[in-house]
């Protein structure tokens, strides 16, 4: 294993982070509200998603202020995004459902999960062929065994960024396109810690040690975090493959360069999570 507290993580190389950055991207989503305005067409992005599996179930993990704000009720029709290609991959409201975990209090508290249930129709066949949908139900137990405190860590959080959104070139047969762009922000944990049945996760985001992050958050809540290990194999640093351990839903203001983006962590949704979707059957 490797001391992370001995390297940079940017000078690790960017072959390493390309290799990590495709396995987790086969789960991400971006969610895209779609109605008319004043008889056009629109469309805003209202937070990110994983695609995960819970027992037989299709869903997409995300923040339950996502699916309770006024965008995302005012929309007629979600938009998936799934690719870096331009595409239409849409669900009515009435082929989805959205279960809400718990009741939400306050912002940086929460608890802030909801899951967007996938009804089986045709679409959510394509998008399992496109995509792949993370397994609560069989990766529960490697993922509570993970040590937070293990040094060779780093903790990913992954997310379409607002600011980062906006029209882009028409291609693929669209006239008008509004190009997506996700974050893969890796750091050190902050700290884990618990109030009552929900588990937290605190990773520092550090301004004057990228130049590539957004001013703001917004956009990424939803959006998952994985934990990765690195390793020497044969002098060779070799990454595990990422795990899902939670899902970000609050950044706190910018203090001395740097602010926390809060997350639900392993034990929100990978036990009580599942319980609840249990009960909602």
């Amino acid at each position: 294993m490797i001391d992370l507290k001995n390297v940079v993580l940017a000078d690790l190389p960017e072959e390493l982070w390309n290799g990590i950055r495709a396995q987790i991207r086969q789960c991400v989503v971006g969610l895209v509200g779609l109605r008319m305005c004043d008889g056009e067409p629109c469309c805003e992005l209202l937070g990110s998603g994983t695609l995960v599996e819970i027992n037989g179930s299709f869903a997409i993990l995300t923040a339950s202020h996502v699916t309770d704000s006024p965008a995302f009720r005012r929309s007629e029709l979600l938009g998936l995004v799934v690719s870096r290609d331009a595409h239409r991959l849409t669900y009515k409201k009435d082929e989805v459902h959205v279960v809400t975990v718990g009741a939400r209090g306050s912002d940086d508290i929460g608890p802030d999960i909801a899951v967007i249930r996938l009804l089986e129709t045709d679409k959510t066949g394509l998008l399992k062929a496109r995509r792949q949908f993370w397994s609560l139900s069989f990766r529960q137990k490697e993922a509570m065994s993970l040590q937070s405190d293990d040094k060779s860590s780093v903790w990913i959080v992954v997310g379409c960024v607002n600011e980062w959104t906006g029209p882009a070139e028409p291609s693929s047969g669209f006239t008008e396109v509004l190009g997506v762009r996700e974050i893969y922000y890796h750091s050190i944990l902050d700290k884990e810690w618990s109030l009552g049945e929900y588990d937290y996760l605190d990773i520092i985001a550090t301004y004057h040690e990228s130049a590539d992050l957004p001013s703001s958050f917004g956009g990424v809540s939803g959006g998952g975090v994985w934990y990765v290990t690195f390793r020497y194999e044969d002098d060779k640093v070799v990454a595990s493959f990422p795990i899902l351990v939670g899902v970000a839903f609050h950044q706190s203001p910018i203090e001395r360069d740097s602010r926390i983006v809060r997350c639900h962590g392993r034990k929100s949704i990978y036990e009580v999570l599942p319980s609840v979707l249990q009960a909602d059957k």
